[in-house]
């Protein structure tokens, strides 16, 4: 027991109710002792609770004096907590939405790019057929009217415009440049948690720093990769170098 119910109870107190909790009744005289000691244990707990309320209540009221003080600030700041972390969640689920939106956009616009110049190919290669085809027409009508006026049979001279046709020379389509590719955008850059706050992680890029290292023959930057670039008009696709159909099948596999 506590020394602050000691000062509202006596040793003997606490022992008489120990004996009366330990009571049993067996006769008439044992009942009325029983009603007297409900009587005594009654009044005790009645002095025992009127002190406990006198020495807890003061302490409930510092409580509920100091919660009321913090309340206005811990709700605002918890309100404050909600609301950036909403904004955050907001922020990131537009982002992801507008970056799925731009790569596919990015995708049916390469698609199309692609198809564009598929189609173009296809066109001055069917263009290029129909000049060689009139061509062959032309000179094998020229040379049968030649032959014929030279005296030659319509046979022979018909047989002379069929050699001469089919030694017209192809007529070669102009190569179609590829399509210059759009580039698919990149997720957002993390942002890095601490303790006390947050920061986004930029790689910062001296652009001429690197242009003047690469431009003099360098090919190892730390942290940069150099890679050539391949620019040249196709005039026979044969002689194009296997390393550049190498790296643009790499290219698009990726």
């Amino acid at each position: 027991m506590s020394a602050a119910a000691v000062l509202v109870i006596q040793a003997a107190d606490v022992a008489r109710i120990d004996r009366l909790a330990a009571l049993e009744i067996h006769d008439g005289a044992q009942e009325k002792d029983a009603v007297d000691g409900l009587a005594f244990v009654q009044g005790i707990k009645r002095t025992l609770e009127q002190e406990r309320k006198a020495q807890v209540d003061p302490l409930n009221a510092q409580v509920k004096t100091i919660n009321d003080t913090f309340r206005p600030y811990l709700d605002g700041a918890t309100t404050a907590e909600q609301r950036i972390k909403a904004a955050i969640l907001d922020w990131r689920e537009r982002e992801r939405r507008r970056i799925a939106a731009e790569r596919e956009r990015v995708r049916l616009e390469n698609e199309r790019r692609e198809l564009a110049a598929q189609a173009e190919q296809l066109r001055l290669a069917a263009v290029a057929r129909q000049q060689e085809q009139a061509e062959r027409e032309r000179v094998a009508k020229a040379t049968e009217a030649a032959a014929q006026a030279a005296g030659f049979t319509p046979s022979d001279a018909a047989e002379l415009a069929i050699l001469e046709a089919a030694d017209v020379a192809p007529v070669a389509p102009p190569v179609v440049e590829a399509p210059v590719r759009l580039v698919v955008p990149s997720a957002p850059q993390a942002t890095v948690k601490a303790t006390l706050g947050s920061a986004t992680v930029r790689a910062v890029v001296n652009r001429e720093a690197i242009r003047a290292a690469v431009e003099p023959g360098a090919r190892e930057i730390p942290g940069v990769r150099i890679y050539p670039v391949w620019q040249f008009e196709v005039v026979n696709a044969a002689a194009v170098p296997d390393a550049y159909r190498q790296e643009q099948l790499a290219g698009r596999r990726a």
